[in-house]
């Protein structure tokens, strides 16, 4: 009885496969999900009015507007309970950090694309009214020693974020995946001592019937 709740237990175990979370692919099955999506607080208008002008009819509670430094800290922690709005540039950073250093758990949909083909920067025309401020702006910032700061912040944090810190990844619990090979094993062993076991009767009952029979004396 023992052997057979071992048995049972184990392959029970072989048999159990991890749930595997779907990717939504589109608008209306991120409706239906009822998944939290999180926007920067700055792109709250924005946001609203895109919605409202389309025949989704999403509902606001869905929206989360949140400052960028915390999605940030979310997305780094890979928190799989929300969707996320990101740019192309931020993803790129994001999905680097993910394959050097935690693994994938967010991913990319084509989708899911909100805001496409808009510039994050701009050329002033010739006799632009902004162009004596910008300039002056532009030497206040480096007089204050801003592009310094900035220059050496980036520095610091190129030399913390090395790939030299996947030679120590962060202790992670054994999971199913982990131990494939050893279920795989214990079932061989199984059905090799099965097959064994069988042999043994087999060749028992051979030569019960080949050892010769004594004559009945009376």
């Amino acid at each position: 009885m023992i052997v057979c709740c071992f048995f049972n237990a184990n392959l029970s175990t072989f048999l159990t496969k991890r749930p595997q979370d779907g990717i939504i692919s589109n608008f209306k099955e991120l409706k239906e999900s009822r998944l939290p999506v999180t926007f920067d607080a700055e792109f709250r208008e924005v946001v609203l009015q895109f919605f409202k002008g389309s025949d989704l009819n999403f509902s606001e509670s869905q929206f989360v507007f949140v400052p960028i430094k915390k999605r940030f800290s979310m997305m780094l922690d890979q928190d799989t309970g929300y969707a996320y709005h990101v740019f192309d540039k931020f993803w790129e950073a994001i999905k680097k950090y993910q394959h050097n250093y935690k693994g994938i758990a967010l991913c990319q949909t084509p989708g899911l694309n909100i805001f496409g083909a808009s510039s994050n920067h701009a050329v002033l025309p010739p006799n632009s009214v902004y162009v004596e401020a910008m300039n002056d702006f532009i030497q206040w910032i480096h007089d204050l020693g801003f592009s310094k700061h900035w220059i050496r912040d980036s520095i610091n944090k190129l030399f913390t974020y090395t790939d030299g810190k996947r030679e120590y990844p962060n202790p992670t619990p054994l999971n199913v995946d982990d131990l494939i090979w050893v279920w795989y094993l214990l079932g061989f062993c199984y059905i090799a001592s099965i097959i064994a076991f069988i042999g043994e009767l087999c060749v028992k009952c051979w030569k019960k019937k080949r050892q010769p029979r004594l004559p009945f004396v009376v």
